[in-house]
């Protein structure tokens, strides 16, 4: 079983809609001010759009989400 955690950033777009980006292998026990600045960063240098072309507008939220895979079991017999 692997268990792991990914940092989840959120802006809004210029169309007041969200724009999640995940990101693995980030570092534990990030903080909101260490994040925003990168996220205001991107913004700032245009470096993102979204798939329909909008750009950041805002830094929206940040955080993490745990994953946890665990294989299927196989039937015996099979």
């Amino acid at each position: 079983m692997l268990n792991y955690k990914n940092l989840i950033i959120v802006f809004k777009t210029e169309d007041d809609n969200e724009y999640k980006l995940t990101i693995s292998d980030v570092k534990n026990n990030l903080t909101l001010e260490d994040v925003t600045p990168v996220m205001q960063t991107i913004i700032d240098n245009n470096c993102l759009l979204t798939n329909d072309g909008k750009h950041l507008e805002s830094v929206a939220n940040c955080y993490y989400r745990t994953v946890i895979e665990e294989p299927l079991a196989t039937a015996e017999g099979e």
